[in-house]
């Protein structure tokens, strides 16, 4: 349903998508276009849990946006 909601609201780079599920049903309570980067942060967790940095989302991003005006 995020990657959905992603790819229809035409959204790009890094984004966090909340939900609350309410008898099984998910509910989109919002989508945060600017999420955290501090250790407590989502991505910054799950960049860890991948064996990723920081800075290679930075990088990533860079090269994304390059690439897009180039």
């Amino acid at each position: 349903m995020s990657k959905r909601l992603y790819l229809k609201m035409e959204l790009s780079g890094v984004c966090r998508s909340e939900f609350i599920i309410v008898d099984e049903v998910p509910h989109l309570l919002e989508i945060n276009t600017i999420p955290g980067l501090t250790e407590a942060s989502i991505i910054p967790q799950q960049l860890e849990a991948a064996g990723l940095g920081l800075n290679h989302l930075f990088e990533a991003m860079l090269n994304n946006a390059l690439e897009k005006n180039v």
